[in-house]
């Protein structure tokens, strides 16, 4: 009975083991690919409300923005991303920003000038 019950808390540990280094994967995103970016994400510009941006992977990933995004965002649709570097794109395919990638998120600056950040949303 004590083996079972050993087996059982091992595998408990292991299982939080993979749920842990999962979250960690995803809290850096300095060298990931754009698979790696899927998921829910939150764009903020001082003096405005954030809004929300849905980013699907792929060679050029996609992009679904929320409402209420600040400037032209709401007219995000895709991203690119070379060497640690994220554009975000409209439908016709112009720059809206540029942003670097760092370890909780991306930092970089609007085609207009204002700064941009970008975080994983904490709840999708």
């Amino acid at each position: 009975m004590k083996k079972a019950g050993g087996a059982v808390a091992a595998g408990f540990l292991l299982s939080l083991t993979g749920c842990a280094s999962q979250q960690l994967a995803t809290t850096s995103v300095a060298g990931a690919s754009p698979a790696d970016l899927a998921g829910r994400w939150m764009l903020s510009m001082p003096q405005a409300p954030a809004c929300g941006l849905t980013l699907s992977g792929g060679p050029q990933g996609r992009i679904m923005p929320e409402g209420g995004c600040p400037g032209r965002f709401f007219t995000s649709r895709r991203y690119s991303l070379d060497n640690g570097t994220m554009t975000i794109l409209d439908g016709e395919s112009v720059p809206l920003a540029r942003l670097t990638a760092g370890e909780d998120g991306f930092t970089g600056r609007a085609e207009t000038g204002e700064a941009v950040t970008l975080t994983r949303a904490l709840y999708e």
